[in-house]
C-alpha cells in the first residue's frame, strides 16, 4: 500500500483524475412501523381423578411489521428489473450492495396441544407431565440476518441468501419457517419413593428413605431447510434449487452410512441438464427472484423455501436424589443429574452440503450434530453427569 505525503492522498496532484471507489450503502426505511404480534389461545381442562388433569388447547399468533433486511442492489438486478443488456449489472452502478432495512416481515403460527398432568399418581408419590404439540409455523423471513441453521454456509461470510428472494416482492419468500417443528412430545416425571420414608428406625430413614428419581424425554420431528443452487452465485445470494420434471421427497430417512456418522439423506434425481459439476441435475435458470425457481405439484406451484425436513430428534435425561432431614427447618438434598443418559447423538443436515452445484455426489447428507444443531461440530452431543448438594429451609 503506498504511503502519501500529500494530505489529499491519492487525489493529490495538479492534473489527471481518479474515480472514487464504489461503496456499499445501509439505509433504513424512514417510515418503519413498530413490529408487534397478535396472539390468541383457547384451552379446555378436564379433571380425570382427584390428582390428574387432561387438557386440550389451541394457540395461534400473527407477527406483523417484523424487521427485515433486503439486498436491493445485487448483481443481475439491473437486467431483471430494468432490462439491462449486461446480465451482471446492478440497479445502481454507483454503489455495490444496498442493505435496506424495513418492516416487511410477517409470520403465522397455529398449534394444537394435548397435555396430561398428575400429582401423587396412584398414591405412590409419582408426578407425571406429558405434552404433545402439533404446530405449523410460516413466515417470509425467520431472522433479520438470515442466520438460522438452514441458511448457514461456511463458503463465505453470511448465508446462502441474505434477506428475501426478491427484495421488491417479500411475499415470494413465504413458506415454512426455519423453526417449523410439526410434532413435539415431551414427557417428564418424578417419583419420591415412599418406602422407609417414615420408618421408625432412624438408620433406615437416613439410609433407605427419602430417595427419588426423575426423567425427561424429548422427541420432535426435524427442522426444515432449503436446497440451493449456486451455479449462478452473484457474490451475495444463491438461487433456491428447483427440480424440473421430478419432485424431491420432503423426507428420505437417514439412508446409507457413507462415512463416520454421515448418512446419505436426500437423493437429488439425475435429470437432463447440468449445474456445473456433471451430476446431470438441472440448474435453476434465470435470476433467483424471477419466479423460475418454483416447481409444480398436483397442478399447484409451490415456493421452494424450507420445503425439505431434516432428521428427527430425541433425548433422554434422568436424575436421582436423596433427601436428608437435618432439623425441622433444614433439609439437605444430594442430586445426581445425567443429561443424554444414553449418549445418543442426533443427526442434522450438513448445511455446507445443501448447495446442489458443489456436491461431490447426488446426495444431501446428514451428520452427527453438536449442541447448536449444526452437523459435524467439534463439541458433539454427549452424556454429561453432574453431582450437587442443595440445602432447603
Amino acid at each position: 500500500m503506498p504511503v502519501y505525503t500529500d494530505n489529499n492522498g491519492p487525489l493529490g496532484g495538479t492534473s489527471g483524475s481518479k474515480a472514487f471507489l464504489q461503496v456499499s450503502q445501509r439505509a433504513i426505511n424512514q417510515n418503519m412501523k413498530t413490529a408487534y404480534a397478535e396472539s390468541w389461545n383457547l384451552t379446555i381442562d378436564r379433571q380425570l381423578t382427584p390428582n390428574s388433569v387432561v387438557s386440550v388447547g389451541y394457540a395461534g399468533s400473527h407477527g406483523i411489521h417484523l424487521y427485515d433486511i433486503a439486498q436491493i442492489n445485487d448483481p443481475g438486478n439491473g437486467a431483471a428489473y430494468l432490462g439491462d443488456a449486461n446480465g451482471s449489472n446492478r440497479l445502481n452502478l454507483q454503489y455495490t450492495g444496498m442493505n435496506y432495512r424495513s418492516d416487511n416481515g410477517y409470520s403465522h403460527y397455529n398449534g394444537l396441544n394435548v397435555g396430561f398432568k398428575a400429582n401423587n399418581l396412584l398414591s405412590k408419590g409419582i408426578g407425571l407431565n406429558a405434552n404433545y404439540t402439533w404446530s405449523h409455523a410460516l413466515d417470509n423471513l425467520s431472522s433479520t440476518f438470515s442466520d438460522s441453521n438452514s441458511s448457514q454456509f461456511t463458503g463465505f461470510s453470511g448465508a446462502y441468501s441474505l434477506g428475501y428472494l426478491d427484495p421488491f416482492n417479500p411475499k415470494l419468500n413465504y413458506g415454512n419457517a426455519d423453526y417449523d417443528i410439526r410434532h413435539r412430545f415431551v414427557l417428564n416425571g418424578t417419583w419420591e419413593i415412599p418406602w422407609m420414608k417414615s420408618a421408625t428406625s432412624a438408620l433406615a430413614r437416613y439410609v433407605l428413605g427419602g430417595w427419588g428419581l426423575g426423567a425427561t424425554f424429548n422427541l420432535r420431528s426435524g427442522a426444515p431447510f432449503s436446497i440451493y443452487d449456486c451455479t449462478n452465485f452473484n457474490s451475495q445470494d444463491c438461487p433456491l434449487y428447483a427440480p424440473t420434471g421430478a419432485d424431491l421427497p420432503a423426507h428420505s430417512g437417514s439412508g446409507v452410512l457413507v462415512g463416520p456418522n454421515t448418512f446419505n439423506y436426500i437423493n437429488l434425481p439425475g435429470l437432463a441438464g447440468n449445474i456445473g459439476n456433471s451430476l446431470g441435475i438441472p440448474a435453476c435458470t434465470g435470476l433467483y427472484h424471477t419466479g423460475t425457481c418454483t416447481y409444480t405439484v398436483n397442478g399447484g406451484v409451490y415456493p421452494e423455501r424450507n420445503q425439505f425436513f431434516g432428521p428427527g430428534y430425541w433425548n433422554l435425561s434422568t436424575n436421582f436424589f436423596k433427601n436428608f432431614r437435618l432439623t425441622e427447618r433444614f433439609q439437605l438434598q444430594f442430586r445426581a443429574e445425567m443429561y443424554n443418559i444414553f449418549n445418543h447423538s442426533n443427526l442434522y443436515v450438513n448445511t455446507t452440503n445443501i448447495d446442489a452445484s458443489s456436491l461431490s455426489g447426488t446426495f444431501i447428507q446428514a451428520e452427527k450434530g453438536g449442541p447448536d444443531g449444526f452437523a459435524g461440530q467439534p463439541q458433539d452431543e454427549r452424556r454429561n453427569i453432574q453431582l450437587g448438594l442443595r440445602v432447603s429451609f
